[in-house]
Formats: structure tokens, sequence, C-alpha cells
């Protein structure tokens, strides 16, 4: 029995591996599933060329959705470099929810459930390698899981995406 597999949306049979994806000093940048709607953000400019991996993230929730995110890199010499705030709305107020990262653990698995229209993360869960895990929000009946594809031998390094609203 031959299973086709579905392609990622946003990604069109034909297309290669390497037009949906862009390098960036080595590191992969999987543009697939890119939203065409909002404003695009990355923390490259806060990074400038050191190499860094993700030491801490912030996550705000307004009750129904995600309305910003932060993160903290660790680079190779132990000093820690704050990414920008990218918040879709004014959160002052509120307190974000923090997942904090030991020197030698790294993000292994980042999923959740994003509203029916696809447009709004409901609920982001995050794990990692040692087994802390941190969940924010809550699903509605109607919610469509999702899961970021992470390689067993790669981990997230830099935090990008698209944010509706200011940013």
């Amino acid at each position: 029995m031959k299973v086709k597999n579905a392609p990622y949306k946003g990604y069109r049979r034909g297309d290669s591996f390497l037009k949906s994806t862009l390098l960036y000093k080595g590191f992969r940048k999987d543009e697939r599933g890119s939203s065409k709607y909002g404003v695009d953000f990355d923390d490259r400019e806060y990074l400038q060329d050191k190499k860094v991996r993700i030491a801490s993230i912030k996550v705000w929730h307004d009750g129904s959705k995600v309305v910003g995110i932060q993160a903290e890199y660790r680079s190779v010499d132990g000093s820690i470099v704050k990414g920008g705030q990218h918040l879709s709305k004014n959160i002052e107020s509120q307190n974000p929810a923090e997942f904090n990262l030991e020197k030698d653990d790294y993000v292994k698995e980042i999923s959740g459930f994003l509203d029916k229209k696809e447009e709004t993360i409901e609920c982001l869960i995050l794990r990692s390698f040692t087994g802390m895990s941190l969940r924010i929000g809550q699903p509605k009946n109607n919610s469509k899981l999702f899961k970021l594809d992470i390689n067993e031998l790669e981990y997230p390094s830099i935090l990008f995406g698209t944010m509706r609203g200011k940013c």
C-alpha cells in the first residue's frame, strides 16, 4: 500500500526543499506555511553574529490568544542577550508566562492549538529536552492542533514569525 505525503501548508508539490527554506549563516529558517498577513519579525538584529541558543521564552496571553512573545538567548560565552518584544497589542498590565531553560537544556517541542480559521494561537505548549513543560492558554472545542517540525538532532536557536497588530 502506498501512502502519499500531504504537502505542508504553503508548500506546493514540485517545490524543492531549498526553495522553501532559507539558510542564514548555516542555520535553517523554514518558510513553509508562513502567513501572508501581518508583520514579520525575527531576532537577528539583536544577536549580530553571536552563536546562541534559546535560554528563555516569555509569552503574553490575553485569555483567548497569544498576544506577545520574547526570547532571551545564551551565547557560547554564557552571556544573555534579550531578543525583541513582539507584541500584537499593549500588554503592560499583564505578566508573561516564562519558560526558563537550564544551561545545557534546549527546546525540544513546540505545539499548541490554533483557532478555527488558523489565524491566532489559542494555546501554546513548550517542552524541553529535560522534560520541563509550560502550557499557556486554553483551546476551544473547534481548535486545530499544530506541532512545529523540529528534527531530532536540531534545536530552535532564533525566534521568528508573523504578528498581527503592532510589532
